[in-house]
């Protein structure tokens, strides 16, 4: 087996309050750390050096992703596609490791894949 945990369809669906909490945190510091990343190039193509407010809120951003990134791992989910929010929990089925897959914005989950498969 890929995954050391397995949820039913229950144990994901509870999971989903928490899920649209984490990738809209995902996506807004994501976007944060591009525009940084932009800012930065820009910068220190004119010659500057870097460092203040800017550096330390994009330090503390990249500690926030990397934190809710690691509480994904923790519980074993698997982030598909940042931009669509899509997340798979690994689940059994018939004794067969699959995925249920659910997208941001969806009310249920509906769909489920092979492991072996990369969408549904």
């Amino acid at each position: 087996m890929k995954h050391r945990r397995h949820y039913n369809l229950k144990e994901a669906r509870d999971l989903i309050p928490q899920l649209e909490v984490w990738l809209s945190d995902l996506l807004l510091l994501s976007q944060s750390q591009v525009r940084y990343g932009s800012w930065q190039k820009a910068m220190f193509a004119q010659g500057y050096d870097l460092g203040g407010m800017a550096a330390n809120t994009s330090i503390k951003e990249l500690h926030q992703l990397k934190s809710i990134i690691n509480r994904l791992k923790a519980n074993d989910l698997v982030l598909v596609d940042l931009q669509k929010g899509r997340v798979d929990f690994p689940s059994l089925l018939g004794g067969k490791e699959v995925y249920l897959s659910w997208e941001k914005g969806e009310t249920d989950i509906t769909h489920w894949h092979e492991v072996s498969s990369h969408y549904c």
